[in-house]
């Protein structure tokens, strides 16, 4: 069974980058959770859907879903593990389990 391009393009992506923000340039959440990430000084790499091939979208949403259980963005991974979207961050990063997350080696 082959591997499709847009769920290989998610895993790769995922697996080259600690930290690994889906996202789409027309979401709130999404600038959002970026902005968050930039303001605490945690470095992520971020995948616009709306660069992604027309062909490939349906493919990289449904790897999202499969890896994390939702299709919508914003999506973050951290140590190849998803975290959530942003309200998942902020609760996060308010409690200090993002920190927590972050120090993990």
């Amino acid at each position: 069974m082959s591997v499709r391009p847009g769920a290989k393009l998610v895993t790769d992506f995922i697996a080259a980058n600690r930290v690994a923000v889906f996202s789409t340039t027309t979401c709130p959440f999404c600038s959002r959770a970026k902005g968050l990430l930039n303001i605490i000084g945690v470095k992520f790499a971020d995948m616009s859907l709306d660069t992604v091939p027309s062909d490939t979208v349906a493919d990289v949403r449904a790897e999202m879903k499969k890896l994390s259980g939702q299709r919508t963005v914003p999506q973050i991974f951290i140590d190849q593990k998803s975290i959530g979207g942003y309200s998942e961050l902020q609760e996060a990063n308010m409690t200090g389990a993002l920190q927590a997350i972050l120090n993990r080696q």
